[in-house]
């Protein structure tokens, strides 16, 4: 049947066929027929065939022969009498236990059938030399497969003799046979083969360096399966002789043999023999010693059918845990000082995957502490290999990292073989204490490892705490918090740090100590423990913190406290994602600390604290819709109904508490910080989120004051807010017009809807802001476009350009309130124009001063001429006394100007630019009835019309390029049909041009002035408004080409005017 894995054959299914095939009546053994019954009766016969045919084999092997198929046949049929042998013992013991009986002759039978097995092995190979053949790389295949085939035949000759030994002691232990002889005989055996295993795992231990014995954990002992089978079945016989007590208990005997290896280890490699091989010491006894154990440890994981148990505890044995002290004593005295040892960590390795498997003396584990402790504070243990000066190097990047790795630590899912060896010996002595409190009575465990652990640290101890050693000190009680009691250890630990002064800059591991805390505060979560008592210990020291923050000076102590401030926010923040549900702690961590980090953050640090702000607020939303979308039981459920119901209250209370105070934190820094014209990107999406946020969990909390939520407090100071930059303004409206809850809020109250409109409006004002906030107006005005009651006065198309858009609603306005039926709708549509526009002066005010940027002008002059031109009507009252038209007279057209006061570069070319839209507003509020505006527009006149003509002449040098504005505001009058107005404004220019700069006394401006007259003329087509014009105007006119011929001190030359009177004429 060939030799394949030979525990198959044994204890699976395999071995049933095999006990049919010899059952019949004569069996085939090397070509001849034997009686099943009585072919072992005189065995020498068949040893000897089988002993031929092996040396057959061991010389083709030496001369170098392929495999061939005569080789296979005679590797067969010694495969099959070996297989003979297993089946004629196993049925003659179940006949013994069947027939409860031993007789003598079956007796000698087995005797002499074990007596022919034990002298068969002496004429093998040693098995070190079978083993070694199983690693030998194959370079001729045949010859190889050959040699393989035959290490394998000797390796099933060698289980052969254990499994048949292993059957009889079964069978005699089961029928109580008074076969001691045999039994000691068999017992002997078992023990002696034990010692083969042992020196043959010794010998491959020396031949692999001790750096690699770890990653080849498997492959030393059981280089091959069928070796790991002999351990297995070795193992098995030697438990159940303990069992059944024939022998001492299993583990004296495992123990024994292993501490004759440290007895000999000053004795020499062959200083004594065993009963089949001498005694091979290896170099590293204790290691060795480790090693074996670790491994027969694990090997007992596997049941009787050969199927392996991950952890299969077993009990507890005081021989093991007093061998095991022994050896950690052993290992501790051969630990160099002052390096990571290499062997220690094989050693605490091996501990582990021992404690795994089972409950030991806490000697062991206490004298380890006692050894990692040392380390704490002696400079002399250098133990970590990563740079000590730099902690932060041992604990991860964030705290949820170095929180999963503290769970790791604590893991008991985990290999058989070395999972650890790419540890610090001080990581895996944590493993090995956390297994050891949890293994059994867990409350009697931690009482006894607290006091050793707790009386050890002090505050003299914990100043002296080396970089190092502090970061081992915080491991091992976040490892304690997690298997422990977490309130116990966690007020502990922080008791211990704050001895160190948690609040100070001075404190240079500041940043890794607060890691560590809020580490423990997500034990603290996922123990569902309360934090209230800890959080009112650290919520005073994050506020020092803060407080040393904003008074920080240049000498490198601000990277340190900011860097603390980032571990503290990302705590924080991973805190409340990993809650399930808040409690009184949570929301204690939200001091006023928040606040005054707005208001003191420089440069980007503001960044990562409006981060940390919408990823709270994300939470609170994300476990406030939680609560709104959880399902409902059955009606028929009612106590389960109930239970939900109170449930959810208790969590929307605890929401709520968490939400008011975040509230309360944050408004004030923003108030403090909105004003900063550099922090506009980080704090305009921060409204919108918190506007968001605001209208999606309004039943959490509610604003005081007169505000129904905290949106509409939002708007009223981060939006209506004159004194904010306006950059601030258009960015946070923008963003939160963009959100269809926000907009339906506001669009739930016209009041609303004016105000922002109006914010929009000082935006296009004061456009001294960063081409991306630029960008946002443009958003902004699509937002205000779809507005419900903007939609009603006036539909825009949406993506109208932001000064389009604002002229098509004023004019809109205005053409409501001029056809508005009542006195009560004129006075509604003027209010909303106020609403509008407001008081535009205000923000005028720093442009005339010189204070804003010179490309501000142009935009403060086009919104101001849109609304003068678009609704004079409006923003003019005969009995207000500071109605907005003539301060935006005063201040834009007709600014006073003296020698230590200049106007500021660029306000005589936005005068002239947006001069005609001033001057088309005015005409229309009949100048001829008002003397005021009759005033005004004569001072506009005045002031510019001479200078105005002068530099539109053809020969003049066109300093201020464009059209005459005093020509441009004409405009209506050179369509076909003109309207009344028109009309009345060019009669109205004509007069004042003809009584004022139309007269012989003003020679020297004559002649810009007829081209101008000229000029005007020219574009009218209507001729009735031509004649009414030439009626005003004809008299002065003849006037001055009289002068021009009669008087002799005209300046301009004569042929000129005259020339451009008569074309006129």
């Amino acid at each position: 049947m060939g030799v394949l894995y030979l525990l198959d054959y044994w204890l699976l299914d395999e071995f049933d066929s095999l006990l049919e095939y010899y059952c019949a009546v004569s069996v085939e053994l090397f070509s001849f027929s034997f009686w099943t019954s009585t072919a072992l009766v005189k065995p020498c016969i068949l040893f000897m065939m089988f002993r031929k045919r092996l040396q057959n084999l061991l010389s083709a092997i030496s001369s170098g022969e392929r495999f061939s198929d005569d080789n296979q046949r005679s590797i067969q049929q010694c495969s099959d009498f070996l297989h003979f042998i297993e089946c004629f013992v196993h049925r003659h013991i179940v006949t013994v236990a069947k027939q409860d009986g031993w007789t003598v002759s079956l007796g000698e039978l087995i005797a002499d059938l074990v007596t022919n097995m034990s002298e068969l092995l002496t004429e093998l190979e040693p098995l070190s030399v079978i083993a070694a053949q199983f690693d030998v790389a194959p370079g001729n295949t045949a010859v190889h497969k050959l040699s393989n085939q035959i290490g394998l035949l000797q390796v099933h000759t060698h289980w052969t003799t254990v499994a048949t030994s292993y059957r009889l002691i079964v069978g005699l232990t089961s029928v109580g046979s008074s076969q001691s002889n045999l039994l000691a005989e068999l017992a002997e055996r078992i023990l002696s083969f034990l010692r083969l295993l042992l020196d043959l795992a010794a010998i491959r231990f020396d031949q692999v360096p001790l750096s690699a014995v770890s990653g080849q954990y498997n492959q030393l002992l059981c280089n091959h399966t069928s070796i790991m089978e002999l351990w297995l079945l070795t193992l098995q016989c030697l438990s159940h002789l303990a069992n059944k007590g024939y022998t001492e208990s299993f583990w004296s005997i495992i123990v024994g043999e292993l501490e004759n290896y440290l007895c000999h280890s000053n004795a020499g490699a062959n200083s004594s023999m065993r009963t089949w091989d001498s005694v091979t010491v290896p170099s590293q006894p204790v290691s060795f010693c480790w090693w074996a154990l670790t491994r027969v440890v694990i090997l007992l994981q596997f049941d009787s059918c050969g199927v392996y148990h991950c952890p299969k505890p077993f009990s507890s044995d005081p021989v093991l845990s007093m061998f095991i002290q022994q050896l950690v004593s052993r290992s501790l005295q051969s630990v160099g000082a002052t390096v990571e040892s290499s062997l220690l960590k094989l050693h605490l390795n091996c501990y582990h995957s021992i404690v795994m498997a089972t409950v030991l003396s806490n000697e062991s584990t206490v004298l380890l502490w006692e050894h990692f402790y040392k380390q704490f504070t002696d400079p002399s243990y250098l133990v970590s290999r990563r740079p000590l000066h730099n902690p932060q190097s041992v604990i991860t990047s964030s705290v949820r990292q170095f929180y999963t790795y503290i769970k790791s630590l604590c893991s008991t899912d985990i290999d058989s073989t070395f999972p650890y060896k790419d540890e610090e010996t001080f990581q895996i002595f944590l493993r090995i204490i956390t297994r050891v409190i949890m293994s059994l009575s867990m409350e009697m465990q931690w009482k006894y490892f607290k006091g050793k652990i707790f009386s050890k640290f002090h505050r003299k101890k914990m100043i002296e705490l080396s970089s190092d050693g502090l970061v081992k000190f915080l491991q091992l009680f976040l490892v304690l918090g997690h298997v422990t009691d977490v309130n116990e250890v966690g007020k502990k630990m922080i008791t211990l740090l704050n001895m160190r002064n948690l609040a100070s800059a001075n404190e240079k591991s500041l940043v890794v100590l607060w890691r560590a805390i809020f580490t423990m505060l997500l034990t603290y979560s996922d123990a569902k423990c309360c934090l209230k008592d800890v959080v009112d210990i650290i919520v005073p020291l994050i506020s020092q913190i803060v407080g040393s923050l904003a008074t920080r000076s240049g000498d490198g102590s601000g990277v340190l406290l900011w860097d603390t401030v980032c571990v503290i926010l990302n705590g924080i923040q991973e805190l409340l994602d990993n809650s399930q549900s808040f409690t009184s702690g949570e929301s204690a961590l939200f001091g006023t600390y928040i606040g005054e980090l707005l208001s003191h953050c420089k440069g980007n640090e503001i960044g990562h604290v409006v981060l940390f702000i919408s990823d709270v607020i994300s939470t609170i939303s994300g476990h406030y819709c939680a609560i709104n979308s959880s399902t409902r039981p059955t009606s028929g459920l009612l106590l389960e109904s109930h239970d939900v119901s109170v449930e959810k209250l208790q969590h929307l209370e605890s929401l709520s508490e968490l939400t008011k105070s975040l509230w309360e934190c944050v408004l004030p820094g923003l108030r403090d910080r909105v004003k900063d014209p550099t922090c506009i990107d980080q704090l305009a999406p921060l409204l919108g989120n918190l506007s968001d946020f605001s209208l999606e969990c309004a039943d959490l909390c509610h604003p005081h004051g007169n505000y129904s939520s905290y949106c509409e407090l939002l708007l009223e100071e981060f939006a209506f807010d004159d004194s904010l930059p306006a950059g601030l303004v258009a960015v946070y409206l923008s963003d939160a017009l963009s959100s269809d809850i926000i907009r339906a809020h506001v669009m739930s109250c016209d009041s609303i809807q004016l105000k922002v409109t109006h914010a929009w409006l000082r935006c296009l004002v004061q456009m001294n802001m960063p081409p991306a906030c630029v960008d946002h107006v443009r958003h902004l005005t699509n937002g205000i476009i779809r507005l419900g009651l903007i939609g009603s006065i006036q539909p825009i198309a949406v993506n109208t350009e932001s000064m389009v858009a604002l002229k098509a609603l004023l004019e809109a306005i205005s053409s409501r309130h001029s056809s508005a039926a009542t006195l009560a709708e004129a006075s509604h549509w003027r209010d909303c124009c106020k609403h509008i526009i407001g008081d535009l002066g205000k923000y005028i005010i720093p442009l005339i001063s010189g204070s804003l940027p010179s490309e501000c002008m142009k935009s403060a002059y086009h919104v101001s001429s849109v609304a003068v031109r678009c609704c004079p009507k409006l923003i003019y009252s005969k009995v207000e006394s500071r109605c907005l038209l003539p301060r935006l007279l005063d201040q834009l057209i007709l600014p006073l100007a003296t020698e230590k006061k200049p106007l500021p570069k660029g306000i005589p070319l936005m005068i002239r630019s947006h001069l005609h839209h001033f001057l088309m507003g005015l005409m229309q509020l009949e100048p001829k009835r008002d003397d005021f505006i009759r005033r005004k527009i004569k001072q506009i006149f005045l002031k510019y019309f001479t200078s105005y003509v002068q530099r539109s002449q053809p020969n003049t040098l066109n300093t201020c390029p464009g059209s005459n504005p005093f020509v441009l505001f004409l405009q209506p009058c050179y369509k076909p049909v003109v309207s009344s107005e028109a009309r009345d404004a060019l009669l109205f220019t004509m007069e004042l041009v003809a009584a004022h700069f139309l007269t012989a006394s003003k020679d020297s401006n004559l002649l810009p002035v007829l081209q101008y007259i000229g000029d005007v003329l020219e574009k009218i087509t209507n001729e009735e408004l031509i004649a009414r014009c030439s009626i005003l105007l004809l008299g002065n006119m003849l006037s001055c080409l009289l002068a021009c011929e009669t008087s002799t001190s005209f300046c301009t030359k004569p042929d000129r005017l005259r020339s451009q009177g008569f074309c006129l004429l």
